[in-house]
Order: structure tokens, then sequence, then C-alpha cells
């Protein structure tokens, strides 16, 4: 009878020499929850351009700010013209008003009042002919076709009344929120700015670009900082895997503003 042959146990280990593999997304989120989100600063709204907007900004004022002519032609009452669709209807120029004027002028029933686009409409006036729809005579102008009250006529508050929100928090600023900021009145707005990233490309084998590459040594290509600040020293853009400086930058936020 032949002895049984001894058997062997053998229990696998886990090789910890070779790191485990993050995914793409894993280090993206990681890198997400470590930013620190810059705080808010005051700005010039010709500066604010693409920035995202840190404060809800309520119109303090209409716009427009006045019932104003919305083309070139003539203010008039809307029931005085009603019939020029049938027959033409003439109607005395008693003056003129132009775009920023701040001269009040009154209305009359049965006259009319030459107005350039933008211009306050007078006191009773509730409706502009636009030029193409008369003679365009400067003593005495003939309406050919009728306009409804309102019509051709920017009301007060009609874009944005007081109290409504021109610009809300979170709101990229664009070229129409500076306007908008402009027209009611804001000079300057609070933003967040562009937030900084500096890249530390790591490898014992790499040199920066002032430098020339020995054997075995390559030169980084990696920009160190983005966007860049004029005026601030560029940091090392290439570090060793094993330095400590290098850990202990990975493992803290700069100070820097990076």
């Amino acid at each position: 009878m032949n002895d049984a042959e001894p058997t062997t146990t053998v229990t696998a280990v886990p090789d910890t020499s070779v790191e485990e593999f993050v995914p793409v997304a894993e280090q993206l989120r990681r890198v997400l929850q470590a930013a620190v989100r810059p705080s808010p600063v005051r700005v010039a709204i010709s500066e604010a351009q693409g920035l995202p907007c840190a404060e809800e900004v309520v119109a303090e004022q209409a716009l427009p700010g006045f019932d104003q002519a919305a083309v070139d032609g003539y203010a008039v009452r809307s029931v005085d013209v009603r019939t020029a669709g049938d027959e033409p209807v003439q109607l005395p120029v008693v003056g003129e008003i132009q775009a920023g004027s701040r001269q009040p002028r009154r209305l009359q029933p049965g006259q009319a009042v030459r107005v350039a686009t933008g211009a306050p409409l007078p006191t009773l006036a509730d409706a502009v002919v636009p030029t193409s729809f008369t003679d365009g005579h400067q003593a005495k102008v003939t309406v050919r076709q009728a306009v409804p009250s309102a019509g051709y006529v920017r009301r007060t508050g009609e874009d944005v009344q007081i109290g409504d929100v021109a610009v809300r928090e979170g709101d990229t600023i664009g070229s129409a929120q500076v306007g908008l900021l402009a027209a009611v009145g804001r000079s300057k707005v609070l933003v967040y700015p562009r937030p900084r990233v500096s890249i530390i490309s790591v490898g014992d084998e790499l040199v920066d670009v002032d430098r020339t590459p020995s054997v075995g040594q390559s030169t980084t290509s990696t920009p160190t900082r983005w966007p860049p600040r004029p005026g601030m020293p560029a940091p090392r853009s290439a570090a060793s895997a094993s330095s400590r400086s290098t850990r202990n930058a990975c493992a803290r936020p700069s100070r820097a503003g990076c």
C-alpha cells in the first residue's frame, strides 16, 4: 500500500506593489470635491463677461423709464387718425421732439408732433404714426393709414419693471447682461472670479523647459497654471515623484490663488 503524497496549500497574497487603477471619472470627482470655490469679488460690468453672477440684481428703475416713440414719425392721438385708412387725415404739426429731449410738451386734440425714435411722447399722445404712413411734411402732415392706441410706442416698464430681477445669481454674464446691468444703473456687479488651476507634472525624468535634458530625461510640456496671473511667478512645472515637497503640495490647496 502506497503512502499518500503530501499536499501543499498555497494562499494567494495580493500584490500591494501595484497601485489600484483609478478611473478618470473618479479622479475628476476627487478634484472637484477638493476644489475651493473662489470668494465673490465686485468688478466693473465691462470686466464681468463670462463670469457667474454672485448676486441677484433687482431693477430699481423701469425700462424704458418713460413712454417713447418706437419709430420716427408723428405723435398723435389715435382717435384723430382712426379714419385715415378710408380717407387721408391732415393734422397741423406743432413741434418736434428729438431723442433725449427733456422739454415737456402737451399735444392738443387734432394736432401732431414730429418725433424721433426714442423721443418721449408729448402729453395726451397715445400713438406714433410712422413717417412711411404719411407724406412727411413739416407744417401739416397727411396721414394715410390709421394706427391703434399704443401703436409704435414703447410703454414705460415694457422691458423691465421696478422690482424685476435683471440678472439672477448663478447666471453667466454675457454681452446682453452687461447691457441690461448698465440700463438699470449698475456700473459694478458681484461675480465669482475664474478658477485658477495649477498642474504639476510628476516624474523623475522630467525637467523644466528652461533646462537642457540629460540622458534619460525629457522636457515637460504641461502648462503650469491656467489662466495665467500677470505679475505672479510661475511655479515649477516638473517635480520629482518621490519629493516630499511635491506630496505636500498635492495634499493641500495653494494659498497663491491657484
